[in-house]
């Protein structure tokens, strides 16, 4: 158990640092932004796929995101809370469907990419929404109700503590591959085709493994642009100075990564937080490493415990066993987190500046490239590394030779006739990136070759050849790395990059303006007016009246079964004689999930409850309140724990309290 115990510990140490986020927030999701009408009203058109079309419409149409930037799967036997939904009428007729925007913004629009994620049920009318809030950086959890033809569409955030029960980094999850939950499995799409609901229908559900596949590294992104805003607020801190300092680094390693600018192994540098590193206060802030929330959950294949006959044609009882997901399966279950990131190591530095560089989109480093390319800039000198020098064959300018460099990684030659010397690059690389051919000319003085090139970073090489066909070549580079940085440092002094939140509305523009740019990238503008959705009521606030055992299950389980809710089971909702009912009917479950804590992870056919990843998951089977409380559950069940545990948990009553 010691290792298990470890393990809780530094996933807890997660949670506390989401746990700030767990509060409502402040400014509009970008969901809200996308649908809400001028005057500010909620305008979510329905069916779905005018939905879509409304995202589309956001996007550009360059052909390289897959499905136009808005890939879909269909998930009949899924790990959702709603899975269960559809059980009356059939899990292959409403499906849950699941949308992610993968798509580059068009011009003025915002930016989606990896930052919105929809789940619907048809069932329930309910739309699951996980979108990115600007203002504070981080992504909210949403639920709009009423989602049916002739409906009233609500928006409401939900409860934070229960989607954090799943979503251990506050951010989308999805199963790693093959993804035998989708179409993408055969199996899976043949009873889809005949058993899909006539509005699902029309809806792009059929494809390969390509398409959950994009919906699985969009959601690794979104992971990123988490980490980032952590690195950039939290990590980087509030002192003035050194802040200012670590963010301005961040943004230039970012850029250096996306823009291709710098040496080749400037990102990939290694820390010290004692040599006067900008990036110190993260190495400070994480001496030991900043554990990494894992957001794959293990593919399942739900069929599979059937035989061929009945993966073909289940019937409603296989299909009830098959839809109960077992623990190691869970989204509940813990998840080791994917180690820790590190400053301290060339590989943690290079993963912050991918991280931060999501903040800027296709046509904002068009921008800032622009920007760069006409800004006045340093020169400096690079000398090469492993170089080399030889005759190649002859032609009317002159002998011609061919030369190159392993590092930087060069390649071309170079010939002339007297004095007078041309060459030709063919291929060099800066920052890892091949930049193409250049073409240069120039003289040759006592033996050392000076050539002049017109290319907007490379300006000119100085070969010296060598004994043996070794040469010295030294590479002329327009400095736009040092540009890049003293536009950064300026910004700082400005104030720029004082926010704790990494904001591309604000800092687009500022970069630019710093830049002395005429091009204004529209990336940046934001509904005003939107007023912030309802908060779903928290809890656990049990009535008047209940029992203690009754109030001690408001204190554990409240957060997130006090709600109005077949999923999860609002059996603490209500008034204290329909709460003594519901208890009653939902005591044979209560007992058996209660029951998981007791056991090793690997003998749980189920994962316990309260979830492992919450405020009692940890030690509540500890408590002398627990034995307490299943000897009363025992007396409401009217059976006793060891027999319950004998049966499978989908053939234990169901717990499906309803409201009226």
């Amino acid at each position: 158990m010691g290792g298990w115990r470890r393990w809780i510990a530094v996933l807890m140490g997660l949670l506390a640092g989401v746990a700030a986020a767990a509060s409502p927030a402040p400014g509009v999701s970008l969901f809200q932004q996308v649908f809400s009408a001028p005057d500010g009203r909620l305008d979510v058109p329905f069916p779905f796929q005018r939905l879509m079309k409304r995202l589309e419409g956001t996007l550009v149409s360059d052909g390289e995101a897959l499905r136009n930037g808005l890939p879909l799967v269909v998930i009949p036997l899924g790990r959702s809370l709603q899975r269960h939904a559809a059980e009356e009428d059939g899990y292959f007729t409403y499906p849950r469907v699941v949308l992610a925007v993968t798509g580059e913004p068009r011009p003025g629009a915002p930016l989606l990419k990896d930052r919105l994620y929809i789940g619907y049920h048809e069932r329930l009318a309910v739309l699951e929404v996980i979108s990115f809030n600007e203002t504070t950086g981080q992504f909210e959890f949403e639920l709009v109700r009423d989602y049916r033809p002739g409906g009233k569409p609500v928006l409401t955030r939900a409860r934070r503590e229960l989607c954090l029960a799943c979503h251990h980094g506050a951010t989308p999850i999805f199963s790693r591959q093959t993804w035998d939950e989708t179409a993408a499995n055969p199996g899976v799409a043949k009873l889809l085709s005949e058993h899909l609901s006539p509005n699902l229908r029309p809806l792009p559900w059929k494809g390969g493994v390509d398409v959950p596949n994009a919906i699985d590294d969009a959601t690794e992104r979104s992971n990123r642009i988490v980490l980032a805003q952590r690195l950039w607020g939290e990590g980087c801190g509030a002192d003035r100075d050194s802040g200012a300092a670590c963010r301005s680094e961040l943004l230039v390693l970012a850029l250096m990564r996306r823009l291709t600018v710098g040496e080749f192994d400037t990102v990939a540098t290694a820390g010290n937080a004692t040599s006067g590193d900008p990036l110190a206060p993260l190495l400070l802030r994480w001496p030991g490493g900043l554990p990494l929330p894992n957001p794959d959950l293990p593919n399942r294949l739900p069929l599979a415990s059937l035989d061929r006959a009945s993966q073909e044609h289940p019937s409603a009882t296989q299909l009830r066993h098959v839809a109960d997901v077992p623990a190691a399966f869970d989204a509940l279950a813990l998840r080791s987190p994917r180690g820790a990131w590190s400053g301290y190591d060339a590989g943690g530095r290079a993963m912050a500046a991918a991280a931060v560089g999501l903040t800027f989109t296709k046509s904002d480093l068009k921008a800032l490239d622009q920007g760069l390319a006409i800004a006045p800039a340093p020169i400096r000198d690079v000398e090469g590394e492993g170089c080399q020098i030889a005759a190649s064959s002859a032609d009317q300018a002159g002998r011609q030779r061919e030369f190159s460099c392993r590092r930087p990684a060069l390649r071309g030659a170079v010939s002339g006739r007297g004095r007078s010397v041309r060459g030709r690059v063919e291929d060099w690389a800066l920052a890892g990136q091949s930049q193409g051919p250049v073409e240069l000319r120039g003289e040759t003085r006592q033996g050392v070759m000076q050539l002049v090139g017109r290319d907007r970073r490379l300006v000119g090489l100085e070969i010296v050849p060598g004994a043996e066909g070794q040469a010295r070549i030294q590479l002329r580079l327009r400095d736009e790395a040092a540009l890049l940085r003293q536009v950064a440092q300026d910004l700082a002094r400005e104030g720029g990059v004082a926010s704790p939140v990494l904001a591309r509305r604000t800092l687009v523009p500022s970069l630019l303006r710093v830049l002395g740019s005429e091009s204004r990238s529209p990336c940046c503008s934001e509904m005003a007016g939107l007023t912030l959705p309802e908060q779903e009521a928290p809890g656990p606030l049990p009535p008047g009246g209940v029992g203690e055992e009754v109030g001690l299950l408001y204190r554990i389980c409240g957060a997130c079964h006090d709600g109005a809710e077949a999923f999860p089971p609002g059996f603490l909702h209500g008034e204290v004689e329909a709460v003594g009912r519901q208890v009653q009917t939902c005591a044979p479950r209560i007992i058996f999930r209660l029951s998981m804590a007791r056991l090793p992870p690997s003998q749980r056919p189920k994962t316990p409850m309260p979830p492992p990843f919450s405020q009692f998951g940890s030690d509540f089977a500890e408590r002398p309140e627990f034995a307490r409380l299943i000897a009363w559950l025992e007396t409401q069940a009217g059976r006793s724990s060891s027999a319950l545990l004998q049966q499978p948990y989908a053939d234990l009553p169901a717990c499906r309290p309803t409201f009226h």
